[in-house]
Parts: C-alpha cells; sequence; structure tokens
C-alpha cells in the first residue's frame, strides 16, 4: 500500500483481509477463477474505501513484491 502512496492501518489490513478471504472462498466454490482472484480482491478493496489505483496495475505491483519477498507461492508469477 506504501508503493501508492497509502498507509496501511490495522483497519485497512483487516478490510483487506476479509475481503480476501471472502474471495478465496468464491474460488474454493468455484465462483471466479484465480486469475480474477488475484484482481477483484484490490477492486473490491479499493471501491470500498474509495482508492483511485486500477486494480490490474496494483496486482502486478504485489504480485512483484510477493516475488522479491520470496514468497514460494508467487515465484513463478
Amino acid at each position: 500500500m506504501e508503493a501508492i502512496g497509502i498507509i496501511c492501518t490495522e483497519e485497512l489490513y483487516d478490510d483487506y483481509n476479509n475481503i480476501n478471504s471472502k474471495m478465496w472462498k468464491l474460488l474454493n466454490n468455484g465462483e471466479i477463477t484465480l486469475e480474477e482472484l488475484f484482481v477483484k480482491r484490490f477492486k473490491v478493496f479499493f471501491d470500498q474505501h474509495q482508492i483511485a489505483e486500477n486494480p490490474e496495475k496494483f496486482k502486478e505491483l504485489a504480485s512483484k513484491g510477493f516475488r522479491e519477498s520470496g514468497n514460494p507461492i508467487l515465484r513463478s508469477r
């Protein structure tokens, strides 16, 4: 979030985690694809908090951050 000029408060962190959990449930129920999850969680979060950021571009930024952090799940993305 800091990369786009937003300070991640505890409230924002909790809201994002709740949205993210809901998206994973939708994925597990076959209601969305993994690619949709990666973008939709940011779109819902940005809409909810009136953040004018492109969720697709942010997905790329977040994925890059995960890869650089050594997250084994996203290294190949």
